[in-house]
């Protein structure tokens, strides 16, 4: 968790207006939470902080690309990452019905940690389905042996005579 400390910015003294910080993240820092879907990956993250007298915020832009295993053909791919964000600090205190993007100040900080924030933004980012992307001409640039494998693997290919007629009731209740 030292390791996060790194991703401190540390606003007591900074004048009002705007400052910009710049941090970077890879697999050490994807690494140190435990719920990480992601092990490998390159990517910057690109802060600019408006600082007034009661408020701050944080606009993020965060970019790269982290390695996912494709849930097609199984080999590991770089899905490019692109998110942009807004994080606003307030000094007070929040009651339950806080939105998620504001986060309330003690008067003693000095410094706020934006590493949970950039894991999380970075999942958030990921999208649904993880594919190789196509290539320049539409064709998949995923694992061309594993691709054949799932094809011979398929139910339309699969050898009928182990077929069950009792299942066909079951396939009546989908086509209602």
């Amino acid at each position: 968790v030292d390791m996060l400390k790194k991703y401190d910015i540390p606003f007591l003294g900074l004048k009002e207006g705007d400052h910009e910080f710049e941090f970077y993240a890879d697999g050490e820092f994807f690494e140190s939470f435990e719920t990480s879907e992601v092990s490998e990956g390159k990517v910057k993250i690109t802060v600019l902080l408006e600082k007034s007298i009661r408020l701050m915020i944080l606009n993020f832009t965060i970019q790269g690309s982290i390695l996912m295993m494709c849930d097609r053909c199984l080999d590991d791919f770089g899905l490019p990452v692109d998110f942009k964000g807004k994080l606003f600090l307030k000094y007070g205190e929040g009651d339950h019905e806080t939105p998620d993007d504001v986060v309330f100040l003690n008067e003693n900080d000095h410094t706020f940690n934006i590493a949970q924030y950039i894991f999380e933004s970075v999942h958030l980012a990921l999208p649904y389905k993880r594919i190789h992307p196509n290539d320049e001409n539409g064709n998949t640039t995923c694992n061309n042996k594993m691709l054949k494998k799932l094809e011979e693997l398929s139910i339309q290919n699969t050898n009928h005579e182990n077929y069950d007629s009792r299942w066909d009731q079951l396939k009546n209740i989908t086509n209602n």
